[in-house]
């Protein structure tokens, strides 16, 4: 019989943070990679979080939650950040109500207008074949 270890509690929750991997090597040295990591700052500011960012061939980086750099590698430079994780700030308008504000702001404006026919484009008229001015009678 074995004797029984005592029972451990649970780790507690790690502090909120997206992760973003890339392993994008096609975009090399031109404008994607720091278009990647301007995306991946915007992420943390959309949503309040910090970001560990890393890449195998791109800029691996620790964002605030307010789009900051905290600490990055170069493009192609192989290492390790060793920086603490920031901060979550309280949730953003974006990260609360997602899409549903600009949803609500657009429905009015796409709603059916009295002054345009409903449906888009209306046909014109319909000719019968052969009695177009560039058509013989002979299919093109």
């Amino acid at each position: 019989m074995r004797a029984s270890s005592p029972r451990r509690s649970p780790p507690p929750d790690p502090a909120p943070s997206a992760a973003a991997r890339d392993q994008r090597c096609l975009v090399r040295q031109r404008g994607g990679p720091r278009q990647h990591l301007a995306l991946a700052r915007l992420r943390a500011i959309e949503q309040g979080m910090p970001v560990a960012r890393a890449a195998n061939t791109g800029i691996s980086a620790m964002i605030d939650a307010r789009g900051r750099v905290t600490a990055s590698l170069p493009l192609n430079r192989a290492g390790a950040i060793l920086a603490p994780l920031p901060p979550a700030i309280a949730p953003p308008p974006y990260a609360r109500w997602g899409d549903g504000p600009a949803a609500a702001g657009v429905a009015p404006a796409s709603a059916g207008r009295p002054d345009r026919p409903q449906g888009g484009l209306t046909p014109g008229p319909v000719r019968p074949r052969g009695d177009h001015p560039r058509h013989n009678g002979f299919l093109a």
